[in-house]
């Protein structure tokens, strides 16, 4: 990764989002809504399985070689970007600005 998390880290991490959702007002009045026929079914995007991220990052690294540099450079985000993230995620002010985050 760019800051240097494993992948387990990575779906950890991502997974927290699933946990934190469940039991949201927010998420239970979205799935009670009744569904109409040609909408959105908008339920379908509003979790966070570890199985998802597990995809994703396959099919990446399947598609563009890795996911860093690969896709991070077909998606304009280089190596100068790269450095430049890093720098601002290791300064001082933002090392514990992800709290629940193991990255």
């Amino acid at each position: 990764s760019v800051i240097g998390a494993t992948d387990e880290d990575i779906f950890e991490d991502y997974c927290l989002s699933e946990c934190m959702r469940k039991g949201s007002a927010a998420v239970d009045a979205m799935q009670n809504r009744e569904k109409k026929p040609g909408r959105l079914d908008r339920t379908a995007f509003a979790g966070a399985p570890k199985d998802a991220m597990i995809a994703t990052l396959a099919f990446l690294r399947n598609e563009y070689g890795s996911v860093c540099p690969g896709y991070l450079d077909f998606i304009g985000f280089d190596s100068e970007w790269r450095s430049r993230f890093q720098r601002y995620f290791n300064s001082p002010a933002n090392v514990n600005a992800f709290p629940l985050s193991k990255m």
